[in-house]
């Protein structure tokens, strides 16, 4: 009396296809989680080379009477803040690529770039928010840890380092 209907949607009918967006999407996640471990690591040796470029002035506040916290926190924040407008103008330039990336394929496209002749142009673009405030919260929590672990050796800077 009822006939039976199997009911298939696009991920079913074009399994392989599928599968092969989510493998790209992994790939793409695991690259940039790698670039910012390696961003996070630049960092880190920003601090380092910052902190041996101001050892004279270190050891003048430590001699005008600041304390080692104090002078943990104007090291981290003097780094910390050049990161944070980088993360920033990536940030903003990211989601600026993403959002008109379909129109910028279509103009490589048009522009006679052989590559994208196959390439599927009409397609919508989205930037999943989630995810991209998960990989901000992740550069700058890497970039953090590793510059506190940079700045460790700031409370061996001595004041006596001036007269030598």
């Amino acid at each position: 009396m009822f006939k039976v209907r199997n009911v298939t949607d696009w991920k079913e009918i074009n399994r392989s296809l599928y599968g092969n967006f989510e493998a790209s999407r992994q790939s793409v996640r695991t690259v940039l989680a790698a670039i910012i471990i390696l961003g996070a690591f630049y960092t880190a040796s920003v601090a380092g080379e910052t902190m041996q470029d101001d050892r004279n002035r270190i050891a003048v506040l430590k001699l005008l009477g600041a304390g080692n916290g104090k002078v943990l926190a104007i090291s981290f924040l003097s780094v910390f803040s050049c990161t944070g407008i980088g993360t920033a103008a990536g940030l903003i330039l990211g989601i600026i690529a993403g959002l008109n990336l379909s129109s910028f394929l279509t103009f490589l496209s048009a522009a006679g770039v052989s590559a994208f002749d196959y390439y599927l142009l009409s397609f919508e673009s989205s930037v999943p928010v989630l995810e991209v405030a998960g990989f901000v919260l992740l550069m700058i929590c890497v970039s953090a840890v590793s510059v506190l672990f940079e700045l460790r050796r700031l409370p061996f800077v001595s004041p006596m380092e001036l007269f030598s």
